[in-house]
């Protein structure tokens, strides 16, 4: 789900949970009616602040997560708050799992990419000139020029 839902944001009940879901075929509980955050999680409030609405039924279920643990989806569904599909981890390994499940923006899907799946194929294969020239060209460091070169940066490409 893309963009931001504007909801006036209302406390989850335990006991009236499965209204504000629909089971998937994947068995996802979907949340329904939460408001959506720009990132496409849905949040809710909680003894007066919002958060996830996952994190929520984790709190709920299992108790507050250790210091340095998040949330996880198993099924990759942002929307999903069915616990059996929800597990604690460490924000890195929940970046490894995006990484290895190629939900990560990557080149030029990245919103901060500065160049283009062109221009990495035009340093990597077509062009002779020095890092630095390459990187005065494109308004790069030296350094990324050399990274996509070596097949480091821009791997896919």
């Amino acid at each position: 789900m893309t963009g931001l839902i504007t909801r006036k944001l209302i406390p989850v009940a335990k006991e009236t949970l499965s209204e504000h879901y629909d089971v998937d075929e994947n068995g996802c509980w979907v949340c329904k009616d939460r408001f959506i955050d720009k990132d496409g999680y849905p949040r809710c409030n909680y003894k007066k602040k919002t958060m996830l609405a996952a994190k929520w039924v984790w709190v709920d279920n299992f108790g507050e997560p250790p210091n340095g643990m998040v949330v996880k989806h198993s099924c990759d569904n942002r929307l999903c708050v069915n616990p059996d599909h929800l597990s604690l981890g460490t924000q890195g390994a929940n970046i490894q799992d995006r990484v290895l499940r190629g939900r990560s923006a990557r080149g030029g899907d990245n919103g901060r990419a500065k160049l283009s799946e062109k221009d990495v194929r035009y340093i990597k294969y077509h062009s002779d000139s020095s890092n630095s020239v390459l990187a005065m060209e494109f308004g790069v460091e030296a350094s990324t020029i050399r990274l996509i070169k070596k097949g480091i940066n821009w791997s896919h490409i």
